[in-house]
């Protein structure tokens, strides 16, 4: 989204006294263009609340995700969070905190690099054996592009 629509977007937030949820789950893996920063980066009136994961960039059983929310409605997310079950995974929480810290995340990230040799990989075998019957989408960001039936082909459920 440009940044001129981003402004108008929070600018209608706030007159509507409106939350926006941002949900980035795939932030690191965009790989045409530099990662755009977040709209909540750009929220001067705390109207923003940015959710994200580690199950997509470390392992999808990890099933640990963020939130940062405003200052002022903290309290209330965390009495919500915590009526939700009896206790976060303590354990996967302190083995990645201490990952974070020793830079090992960092270190991951750039290693995911591959992901997008995979990615190019696979979309030219498609190209190649299978142009007739699957079209690939736009694919600017993701592990996974975008699928569609080539023209003609029939879908069958």
């Amino acid at each position: 989204m440009a940044v001129s629509r981003r402004l108008e977007l929070l600018s209608w937030a706030d007159h509507n006294n409106s939350w926006i949820l941002e949900d980035d789950y795939d932030c690191e893996f965009r790989y045409s263009s530099r990662p755009m920063g977040a709209l909540q980066g750009m929220d001067t009136r705390g109207r923003v609340i940015y959710l994200g994961t580690f199950s997509t960039v470390l392992f999808p059983a990890l099933r640990l995700g963020y939130a940062v929310v405003p200052h002022d409605v903290v309290h209330r997310f965390v009495g919500m969070r915590e009526s939700l079950d009896l206790f976060s995974p303590s354990l996967y929480q302190l083995v990645l905190t201490d990952f974070l810290r020793e830079g090992h995340f960092a270190r991951h990230l750039r290693a995911c690099g591959i992901y997008l040799a995979r990615r190019d990989a696979l979309i030219a075998a498609i190209h190649e054996y299978a142009a007739d019957v699957l079209l690939v989408g736009k694919h600017r960001r993701g592990i996974a592009p975008r699928y569609l039936p080539a023209r003609g082909v029939e879908i069958r459920r």
